[in-house]
């Protein structure tokens, strides 16, 4: 029994070293780029090099998934990427700073699944969008910069996805954008340097449902950083369901606008261990609401006013406090919640016996306002 065991598994490994051994390699232009991604399949690799124009990958199933290397390729209209099932695009630089692309995106991601994008470079010209997601299964944008766009990142419709370690920097609206989706973690992002365009809303992270639709759900905001002139991690539009599992923790707000961290009509969600700070010559102070919803845990959220002078918020005569300016359905929250003035912010082990006493999810997002951009 043991020589069979042996041979079945010397076998086994046979099999992969044949399985790898077949994967190609493919150099590919924009010229050529149509007839490589019509031959590649599962598993190989296509190396882009040069100047692309609006260029389209579709209809294919890849497991494993096709890995495009594009560190040395230039995409200067959109790159679209229509039901295409298992795909890893590594590197590239996507977008124009002069005139709007095909579709309002540099590149814009139609159904399929599994689809991942680490360290693109994405530019604009101060309107549309960076990378767009509709109807697609299993996403992965991370180590991305996007710079001078309406916004970076949206998701339309996603389910499950992960969106980490990017930076949006001279955004004229929003940073993420997150809708009708679900299952959805966006940590350790950046938020800089926006430059609001009048009339415009900014927020670095937005989440919102969407009427008619199963309300949004397990969504996890943590870590991430918001600076400048935006609204840091909201969900707004109370008429539209609100939020199901909503957790936004550990972030950082640094901003002149009003609304740090909001959510409106969310249930069963999360809002705890996030530093707010209003800058100098801020117009109105950041702050933090909670309005409508229930079973919602809200502690240890830390505000600073830099301004002066300082704002006398709740009878303060300090300018660092913690929980004590958030608004509950309009009421302070130092009216529903235990924190006090100057409380600690727990360490995570802490709140992770925080979370089993009251038995409500928070950390973990679980397995889809305005509208996108046409």
């Amino acid at each position: 029994m043991k020589i069979k065991s042996r041979s079945l598994a010397a076998m086994s490994i046979a099999l992969a070293v044949s399985s790898a051994a077949e994967a190609t390699v493919y150099n590919a232009t924009y010229a050529t780029i149509d007839s490589v991604w019509k031959t590649a399949q599962a598993g190989d690799t296509i190396k882009l090099s040069g100047t692309f124009a609006y260029t389209r990958l579709q209809y294919k199933t890849s497991t494993p998934p096709i890995m495009i290397d594009a560190t040395k390729a230039v995409f200067n209209d959109s790159l679209q990427i229509n039901q295409v099932n298992g795909l890893s695009i590594v590197g590239g630089h996507f977008g124009s700073a002069t005139g709007p692309t095909k579709y309002g995106r540099a590149i814009v991601v139609y159904g399929g699944s599994n689809i991942s994008l680490t360290a693109p470079t994405v530019i604009g010209n101060a309107d549309g969008q960076g990378i767009a997601f509709n109807d697609t299964t299993n996403v992965l944008v991370k180590s991305g910069t996007f710079t001078n766009l309406w916004s970076g990142i949206a998701l339309n419709h996603v389910t499950t996805a992960v969106i980490s370690g990017n930076q949006v920097r001279k955004s004229v609206s929003d940073g993420i954008d997150i809708f009708d989706s679900h299952n959805v973690k966006a940590t350790y992002n950046k938020c800089v340097g926006g430059t609001p365009r009048p009339g415009a809303h900014p927020d670095c992270i937005q989440l919102w449902s969407v009427a008619g639709h199963p309300v949004q759900s397990d969504i996890l905001i943590a870590h991430n950083t918001a600076i400048g002139p935006t609204q840091g991690f909201t969900s707004f539009d109370p008429n539209k369901g609100g939020g199901l599992r909503i957790a936004i923790m550990y972030n950082t707000v640094s901003t002149s606008y009003p609304q740090g961290i909001a959510c409106y009509n969310c249930v069963d969600s999360n809002f705890s261990f996030n530093t707010l700070t209003t800058l100098a010559g801020a117009a109105h102070f950041t702050n933090m609401n909670i309005i409508g919803g229930k079973n919602n845990i809200v502690t240890g959220n830390v505000f600073t006013d830099l301004r002066t002078p300082v704002a006398q918020l709740s009878g303060l005569a300090s300018s660092t406090f913690t929980d004590a300016s958030i608004l509950v359905d309009g009421t302070n929250g130092l009216d529903t919640f235990a924190d006090s003035v100057g409380g600690s912010v727990p360490e995570p082990a802490s709140w992770l016996l925080l979370i089993a006493g009251f038995g409500i999810v928070g950390m973990a997002a679980r397995a889809s306002r305005r509208p996108a951009i046409a």
